[in-house]
């Protein structure tokens, strides 16, 4: 299936809707047989039966009312024109994928809870590879560098992507060493695609767009939040046969990742380091 373009804007707006996540999109548009636009022209009180509350009913009919309207122009139609226009900017390779297209991930596909949109900068193709994920601390040893860095580009030498999180320390040396190997690499971020975090980073993620791709759930203008981060890591794992971890304290996002991967049926692997390493304390 292929999401029409007059239908992605209400895509973009349910998505934008606040309090509605992953469960609650994939059941109204199980509701309503994958047509969003018959969706958002309801009534009220056929909205209210769909189980959405008030705040979120005024919401969807300001957009309805603004799609076409010379006069008025919601906040969330604001926001979603933001999207198209982000979109729209095809010299840069942007990109939306929607849950029920062809081209969404299958693995990711899979996961409970799995997001009904990514955003996507770069080449859409690498996410249907098989990737494994990379994962760590953000102060990494020296050795645990050189290790990610290597491992990463032994993954690309067999075929591998390796798929990581954009931080600084072993997410960093992994894309890295995937990109040292003229493989791809995949790095999902826990904010909208027109920012950057860290800024340190903005060099790496350039040459990521150009072998592979920066994918998020987020939609444009969202910024980065602490609690995005952990949430983010659900696709990291989702995209990927397994996750490596290289120096992941035991109180560490490399952890929360470890646990989504297993919860989705993924293999967990670690590199284990010196008992005397706080930093390996969790592998």
């Amino acid at each position: 299936m292929i999401i029409k373009d007059d239908d992605k804007p209400y895509w973009l707006a349910l998505w934008r809707v606040p309090r509605i996540g992953p469960v609650a999109f994939n059941t109204l548009l199980s509701q309503c047989e994958g047509d969003l636009p018959a969706l958002f022209a309801l009534s009220a009180a056929g909205l209210k039966a769909f189980g959405l509350q008030a705040s979120q009913i005024e919401c969807i009919k300001q957009f309805k009312r603004s799609i076409g309207s010379a006069t008025f122009s919601s906040k969330l139609c604001n926001q979603v024109d933001d999207d198209v226009r982000w979109l729209e900017s095809s010299e840069q390779h942007h990109l939306l994928l929607a849950v029920d297209e062809n081209n969404y991930p299958p693995l990711l596909l899979q996961v409970a809870g799995a997001p009904p949109l990514l955003f996507v900068k770069g080449d859409k193709d690498a996410l249907m590879f098989p990737q494994i994920a990379m994962v760590g601390s953000r102060n990494p040893t020296r050795l645990g560098k050189e290790t990610a860095f290597e491992f990463a580009q032994y993954f690309a030498r067999q075929g591998f992507i390796t798929t990581s999180g954009l931080a600084l320390g072993i997410d960093s040396a992994s894309h890295q060493g995937a990109l040292a190997a003229d493989g791809f690499t995949v790095a999902v971020l826990a904010h909208g695609l027109d920012h950057l975090y860290p800024k340190a980073n903005q060099m790496l993620a350039d040459k990521i767009t150009s072998q592979g791709a920066l994918v998020s759930e987020y939609p444009i203008g969202t910024g980065p939040r602490p609690e995005y981060f952990p949430r983010r890591n659900r696709i990291v794992s989702g995209l990927s046969l397994g996750v490596l971890i290289v120096e992941g304290a035991k109180k560490s996002g490399s952890l929360i990742t470890a646990r989504e991967a297993a919860q989705q049926g993924r293999e967990v692997f670690a590199i284990p380091g010196s008992i005397h390493n706080p930093l390996a304390k969790g592998c």
